[in-house]
């Protein structure tokens, strides 16, 4: 499982793409600008923050907890994310991204 680096200049379908060869599983992106419903994968991060959260850099790794990550991605980067697991459900906070593949 590599580490995956995430920034405001990320596209949306470049992370989900690297999320899930890394991890098996979808990451779920939103966009509160279309009513919180799934941003377009050519879009970059920054073009759907929420907020006043920086331009930081997230490093996800297999060790972090689901609920952790998503909480990262809004305080970070002011973006919502959720983690599927394997069934296509939204993942446990509580587990970790390796318990998932």
């Amino acid at each position: 499982m590599a580490d995956i680096n995430a920034h405001g200049k990320t596209k949306v379908g470049t992370l989900r793409k690297e999320f899930k060869e890394a991890y098996g599983v979808e990451l779920r992106v939103y966009n509160p600008g279309i009513g919180g419903h799934r941003a377009d994968d050519s879009v970059t991060l920054a073009s759907i923050r929420e907020g006043k959260a920086s331009d930081g850099e997230i490093k996800i790794n297999a060790k972090m907890l689901v609920g952790n990550l998503e909480k990262k991605f809004m305080e970070q980067l002011g973006v919502k994310v959720q983690i599927e697991d394997k069934a296509g459900e939204l993942a446990d906070n509580s587990v970790s991204l390796a318990s998932l593949t």
